[in-house]
């Protein structure tokens, strides 16, 4: 006797191996058998036939942990088959946290929610006692840490900061953490030396944990970025995940010769790998534009600069005679080639759907620097764009690559302040338009890559495979008519394909409806 029967389907069990046709049984939460089970019994029977039975998809560079407090139902991970996500990436995590620096620079923390914790420990104990929908780990972020211990100074730590952030990242990872991260673009993660994120993850090394890193870079100092990751892994002894793995505008071509320096990292017996979203679109925050310094010490001094003709002069002039040479976002890039009709506002709304040359001329601007320093004070630095900074080919090449996991970079449920396309669409994308329309990736293949990869670098012994004994995160879809259902013009819509959704044995979706239960649970390394 079963308490589920997933009958009919194509099984695709996360391994990278060929489908086959069998049927799925889940007794107390986890697969009891994979077999021709006609003549089983069960309290439910879902009829899977001519739907793909997959693992659960493990979304392992997510953000927004902290909205679960707000959205326990993870809808938009949920209704795309995602059973599973680390937060905590590009160097903000939701633990842990001071008083000091949430009133300090909350919005550089990314905190939709007033925190009532301080650790992980009780960030992970709140969210147990209320549930989720979802399972969850963490990382713990460079850039959190450097916040509570040092705010939004950009300058080197004294030897007793230092020893306080390693003693936070101790503690972070004694309370279960899967490792550390990095943004080494945003503020106040970038303003971190070489040497300073050696020290934080030696500490991680030290409890089995993992580096996971948002390069310092995105166009010229792109593959100089990697090489320092790649040395960071080696001088602290720990294994290395490169984030949003893709070349900008700047290099288009060039991605075989970045993923070429992971692989002979693992010729030389380094554990490096990647992983990509599937968008030829990026998307910013108003710091996100400027250069590291001019965004220091957080929001009202960047604002500040801005008030300064001349410091407006100096940002320019870094940005099209040094474009991100010292580091910097993909937008920093686009900006120094000029590509002003490649950037679109989404937030403010009056401005949403029009490119930053539109506004330029709309405002009688001759200098579209000037515009952009304009809004940016007018709306107090609070604007949300995208830009269209990479080829589809180089796109391609990463989805398929066998070293790139596939993730959303989004967040659990209402977009977030950011990656709002991403978060909705991803995984309707990979197998609609990838996977099925393209066949950039076979199904199996794209299934491993979005299942037992990531749980091999989380160090998940007992999910991202379709095996018996291994708890039952399970998702069945449409194959014909799985797809991204958002636009850029209209993101937020969740996409079509995606049947049932079981978390640890339960039906979270049910024919594409959100149940509304919450048997969700926290992962910890151990």
């Amino acid at each position: 006797m079963f308490d589920l029967i997933i009958k009919g389907g194509k099984v695709v069990d996360g391994a990278g191996n060929s489908w086959f046709y069998a049927d799925v049984g889940v007794k107390d939460g986890k697969i009891a058998a994979i077999a021709n089970l006609a003549d089983a019994q069960a309290g439910r029977v879902l009829d899977a036939k001519g739907m793909v039975v997959c693992p659960g998809f493990i979304d392992i560079h997510a953000h927004g942990l902290n909205q679960l407090i707000l959205a326990p139902t993870a809808e938009a991970k949920i209704r795309q088959g995602i059973t599973t996500m680390l937060g905590g990436n590009c160097g903000h995590s939701a633990a842990p946290i001071t008083q000091a620096a949430l009133e300090q620079s909350a919005a550089i923390l990314r905190l939709e929610s007033k925190p009532d914790w301080s650790t992980l420990d009780e960030f992970f104990a709140k969210l147990e006692t209320s549930g989720t929908s979802i399972n969850l780990a963490a990382l713990v972020g460079n850039g959190t840490i450097r916040t509570c211990v040092m705010g939004t100074s950009d300058r080197e730590p004294s030897g007793d900061e230092l020893e306080q952030m390693k003693r936070l990242t101790a503690q972070a990872m004694e309370q279960g953490a899967m490792g550390l991260s990095t943004g080494l673009v945003y503020q106040p993660s970038g303003y971190a030396k070489t040497q300073e994120v050696i020290e934080l993850c030696k500490v991680v090394a030290s409890y089995g944990g993992f580096y996971a890193t948002h390069l310092r870079g995105m166009g010229n100092p792109l593959f100089r970025a990697t090489a320092e990751a790649l040395e960071i892994g080696r001088q602290a002894g720990l294994p290395v995940q490169v984030s949003h793995l893709f070349v900008g505008p700047n290099m288009p071509g060039r991605i075989a010769e970045l993923v070429g320096m992971l692989e002979q990292a693992r010729a030389e017996g380094m554990d490096v790998t990647g992983d990509t979203f599937v968008y030829r679109f990026s998307e910013f925050g108003g710091g996100n534009l400027l250069p590291l310094w001019a965004s220091a010490g957080g929001t009202d001094a960047m604002l500040k600069r801005l008030q300064d003709p001349k410091i407006r002069q100096e940002i320019k002039a870094e940005i099209i005679e040094q474009g991100d040479s010292k580091g910097g976002s993909v937008a920093v890039c686009l900006m120094q080639k000029g590509d002003w009709d490649k950037f679109w506002y989404y937030e403010p709304e009056h401005l949403r759907e029009k490119t930053f040359a539109e506004v330029a001329a709309m405002r009688g601007a001759t200098d579209p620097f000037e515009a952009l320093f304009d809004v940016l004070l007018e709306q107090k630095g609070a604007i949300r764009g995208f830009s269209e900074p990479m080829r589809q080919e180089d796109v391609d090449y990463t989805v398929n690559h066998p070293l790139c996991m596939l993730v959303t970079d989004g967040f659990p449920s209402f977009g977030g302040l950011f990656m709002v396309l991403h978060t909705y669409g991803s995984f309707g994308k990979v197998f609609g338009e990838y996977v099925r329309d393209r066949k950039v990736v076979r199904l199996e293949e794209a299934v491993r890559k979005c299942t037992s990869f990531p749980a091999q670098r989380l160090g998940l012994k007992d999910r991202g495979l379709l095996k018996k004994g291994f708890w039952a995160d399970i998702t069945i879809f449409n194959p014909e008519t799985v797809r991204e259902m958002g636009s850029f013009k209209n993101p937020k819509v969740h996409p079509e394909g995606f049947q049932w959704v079981l978390v640890n044995g339960e039906v979270v979706l049910d024919k594409g409806r959100h149940t509304g239960a919450l048997p969700g649970r926290v992962l910890r390394r151990t």
